[in-house]
């Protein structure tokens, strides 16, 4: 996958980074090896140290890396979804849907190996960030709206909306409401919707709370 997003600064200098050792672990697993740590720092010509910024273990880079391989860049995503939002949003929920739906057993073992670095920190929240792939989507996905919703309240949708999206949804729907996977992905797509819908009736206001 190739996100585009430009991101600032030192936060665009980690993203690289990280994108970069995924890229070295999937050129390593492409050979038909499974490789250890030292082998994907010397190919991604990083240190040891440097990998252990962004991954607990070399089993969470390895699962992760395979999912980064097969996710689509945003153009992909919203290829002839035209410049409606709803529609765009829609096709990104769709798309991360089905990406689970097909490999559910694989994301849910990427999810437990992101839960557990989660839980080896003793803080609220993984010293370094999973790698936003929907998030990126979505931001695309919103582009139309830049005159519309002020950039404030377009990040905060696009978190919200993120939220909807991907593995952690999945499991709320299959395993907390019961849903098949089919339900799932039309429950999910009817909550996107109507969260376009609010977030852009509320930006029509005078007075908008979003704002």
């Amino acid at each position: 996958m190739s996100n585009k997003k430009v991101k600032p600064g030192r936060e665009n200098q980690k993203w690289r980074t990280r994108k970069e050792i995924l890229l070295a672990a999937q050129r390593l697993l492409s050979s038909g090896r499974s490789p250890g740590l030292e082998e994907v720092a010397e190919e991604a010509r990083v240190s040891r140290a440097t990998i252990y910024r962004y991954f607990t273990n070399v089993n969470q880079l390895l699962l992760e890396a395979p999912l980064d391989a097969l996710t689509a860049d945003e153009a992909h995503i919203l290829k002839g979804a035209g410049k409606d939002p709803v529609e765009r949003a829609a096709c990104v929920q769709a798309y991360f849907h089905d990406l689970v739906a097909g490999r559910e057993g694989y994301f849910r073992n990427f999810l437990r190996a992101a839960l557990e670095q989660g839980l080896s920190t003793g803080k609220d929240r993984p010293v370094s960030p999973r790698q936003a792939r929907r998030v990126a989507a979505y931001e695309e996905a919103l582009e139309p709206l830049k005159d519309r919703l002020a950039p404030a309240p377009r990040k905060r949708l696009v978190h919200a909306l993120s939220a909807l999206t991907s593995i952690e949804a999945f499991v709320v729907f299959r395993d907390v409401c019961g849903l098949t996977p089919k339900e799932a992905g039309k429950t999910g797509a009817w909550a996107v919707r109507q969260l376009l819908a609010a977030a852009l009736a509320d930006a029509k206001k005078p007075s908008s709370a979003m704002g």
